[in-house]
């Protein structure tokens, strides 16, 4: 006998809609999880300290954290696509300026 909890979870998949939309969410959603990883090995390896990698590591989930809610306001305000394109082209900038 499935819980109510799943039952529940599966009924608000099944909506039209909302299992496309929630795939585009977890696979947007990854470029986030995806850098720790690389984060942490290119800052020990630019500065042979773990220590440095953890606080750079640190550093960026707490600033996408808090973040995040200042993203869903502009969102909110200006349009879903303009802003995450703009913040497509930031992400990536940010990206590669650390990279360099």
């Amino acid at each position: 006998m499935q819980s109510t909890r799943t039952a529940r979870y599966i009924d608000v998949l099944r909506l039209p809609r909302v299992l496309g939309t929630f795939g585009a969410a977890l696979i947007g959603r990854g470029a986030y999880a995806l850098v720790f990883l690389p984060l942490l090995y290119a800052v020990t390896d630019a500065t042979g300290s773990v220590g440095l990698a953890g606080i750079a590591v640190g550093l960026y989930g707490a600033g996408a954290s808090f973040l995040a809610p200042v993203r869903a306001w502009f969102i909110d305000h200006f349009g879903a696509r303009r802003i995450l394109a703009m913040l497509v082209v930031l992400f990536s900038a940010t990206l590669a300026a650390t990279a360099l």
